[in-house]
């Protein structure tokens, strides 16, 4: 479901750019056809290393499931380097088309900055809310397993006639013994 949500936001991605491309009155050339495969890269690589980001702060983290600061940490982590690959790809176009002499050549990189641009804001706003959508479902059940483990330890806990705590048990003062090796 991700997949087709983050291929919808470059297809947007996409007929942004060119609607971009046509109120500037920029010439359309059969280079064009190479700037869609261009942008699913983009967008393909910034869903990736989100997801990446997604699951490494997922997997840190303790207690109750928190979507909210699973997808904040994500983007904290992972942001910047698609941030960092957005802009050098939008400069190293911006210079393209800036500076070469030849029409086609020209309105290609103009098309491909414009889209690596959008294809990054549309990354930010459309991916993060998509994954908010798509994971709650399954936050909502691992919290709700999760406060169900809780009460369980709480009720077998009270069987034994020991106090609940609210604060997990720590046991760093113990020490295991250690077989000296002569």
């Amino acid at each position: 479901m991700l997949l087709l949500l983050e291929v919808g936001a470059i297809v947007l991605s996409i007929t942004l750019a060119l609607v971009v491309m046509a109120l500037l009155g920029l010439c359309v050339s059969p280079m064009w056809l190479a700037a869609p495969l261009l942008a699913m890269g983009y967008g393909l690589d910034d869903m990736f290393v989100l997801l990446s980001a997604f699951s490494e702060a997922r997997s840190h983290a303790i207690g109750r499931p928190n979507l909210l600061e699973h997808i904040t940490l994500s983007f904290e982590s992972a942001g910047i380097s698609c941030l960092c690959t957005s802009l050098t790809s939008f400069v190293v176009f911006v210079i393209g088309g800036a500076t070469s002499s030849v029409l086609a050549i020209q309105s290609f990189c103009w098309l491909s900055a414009f889209i690596a641009i959008l294809d990054f804001v549309l990354q930010v706003a459309v991916f993060g809310a998509a994954m908010a959508l798509v994971l709650a479902p399954r936050y909502k059940a691992e919290g709700d397993e999760h406060a169900r483990a809780q009460q369980a330890a709480r009720e077998l806990a009270a069987r034994r006639g020991a106090r609940p705590s609210a604060e997990p048990v720590s046991y760093t003062h113990l020490t295991l013994p250690t077989k000296r090796i002569v």
